[in-house]
C-alpha cells in the first residue's frame, strides 16, 4: 500500500466519522437533517473555504488552476452551491496547508 492511499484511506474514515458523529448529535437531539441544514453546511464549507483562500490573498483563478478545475467550478464550492468530492478536500487540504477540520468547521448548527 501506497503512502498517499493510506492518507487518502486515513482521510477518508476521518471525515467519514466527523459527518457520521454530527449526524448522530443531530440525531440524539430530535433533529432532522432537512434542506436548509444541508444548504447551511454547504454554505459554512463554502465559507471556511473563501476565508483560507483569501488569509494567502489568492484569486478564485489561482485555486482553481492549482486544483486543475475550471473557476465556476471552484465558484461554486465556495458559494455554497456544490461541495467537492473527497478526492478535492485532499487536494484543498494540501495547498492551504491545513487539516480537514478547517474545511469543515461549520460550528454549532
Amino acid at each position: 500500500m501506497t503512502i498517499w492511499s493510506m492518507l487518502v484511506k486515513k482521510t477518508i474514515v476521518k471525515l467519514f466519522l466527523l459527518v457520521y458523529n454530527k449526524i448522530i448529535t443531530l440525531f440524539f437531539q430530535g433533529r432532522i437533517l432537512g434542506m436548509q441544514e444541508i444548504y447551511r453546511y454547504a454554505k459554512a464549507f463554502g465559507n471556511n473555504l473563501k476565508q483560507l483562500r483569501l488569509e494567502r490573498s489568492w484569486k478564485q483563478c489561482e485555486v482553481a488552476e492549482k486544483l486543475d478545475i475550471s473557476v465556476s467550478t471552484y465558484a461554486n464550492w465556495e458559494q455554497g452551491r456544490r461541495t467537492p468530492n473527497i478526492y478535492f478536500c485532499l487536494l484543498l487540504t494540501k495547498i492551504h496547508e491545513v487539516d480537514m477540520n478547517a474545511l469543515f468547521d461549520i460550528g454549532n448548527f
